[in-house]
């Protein structure tokens, strides 16, 4: 009888402690799954004020730069007229003026649909995401910079059109940082789908620029636009990746989750 209380004793004790240690988990367990909730959270917090700090600074980089160049280019075109205004009752102009006037004109002009592009690129609605990229990194070519666009893609992409315009930006982005800061000789664009993903990859081979640079620059939030770049892709649910290959080349590669409704792929 004494060892049967012993052993139940022995039995209560054990299921006491193992009843201590399974509490003792999942307190750890919820702890952790709070703080991780709260980590997230903090993290979508931090990414909505960066993207809301991006949008207000290209806002204001844009007011000033709308005032920069406008404002001097109309006062040269009024300047060119104001003369012949005051001292004829009829506008007359030499054939050298209207040259003049018409140059001053079409550089507005160029500049007017630049900025508007910056601001809603009209080609995504009429070309899609692929095609406008496309056009966008044939633009880049001069008599400095060789492109080569290839692209394994032959159906058009239907992303919604944020999605769109979020992955547009980043890639020109990431295009202009490139041509500015890298000054490269030769620049390759590739689209493939990579792992039942959208793969955009820019490859050159300028002055490198490494993924921990990269990051770095996009927390202090300061120069390259790698920030605003780095958030956009972000709210697509991508990546950003940058390699060296062959430590001549660096490769710039965005990685998109495919359209929802995409089923060819």
């Amino acid at each position: 009888m004494i060892q049967v209380n012993e052993i139940y004793v022995f039995a209560s004790i054990f299921s006491f402690f193992i009843s201590i240690l399974l509490v003792a988990a999942i307190w750890k367990i919820a702890k952790l799954y709070v703080s991780k909730i709260k980590m997230q959270k903090e993290f979508q917090e931090k990414m909505q004020r960066a993207i809301v700090e991006a949008q207000e600074k290209e806002r204001e980089e844009l007011s000033n730069n709308l005032h920069d160049d406008f404002g001097p280019q109309l006062g040269i075109i009024l300047n060119q007229i104001q003369p012949i205004r005051n001292e004829h009752d009829s506008y007359t102009f030499t054939r050298e003026q209207l040259e003049q006037i018409a140059e001053k004109v079409y550089d507005l002009s160029a500049d007017i649909r630049n900025y508007s592009s910056l601001i809603f690129p009209s080609q995504i609605k009429k070309l899609g995401l692929l095609k406008s990229i496309e056009s966008n990194f044939r633009d880049l070519a001069s008599e400095k910079l060789q492109v080569d666009f290839h692209s394994e893609i032959e159906d058009k992409m239907s992303y919604p059109l944020l999605d769109e315009l979020s992955v547009f930006r980043a890639v020109s982005e990431a295009m202009n940082n490139i041509v500015n800061h890298s000054c490269p000789g030769k620049m390759e664009c590739m689209i493939q789908i990579e792992n039942k993903k959208l793969s955009i990859s820019l490859t050159h081979d300028g002055s490198h620029f490494s993924q921990d640079e990269f990051m770095e620059e996009a927390r202090k939030g300061q120069g390259k636009g790698c920030s605003s770049m780095l958030n956009r892709i972000l709210i697509v649910g991508g990546v950003i990746t940058i390699e060296h290959v062959f430590n001549k080349l660096t490769c710039i590669n965005f990685l998109i989750p495919l359209p929802k409704n995409d089923s060819s792929h």
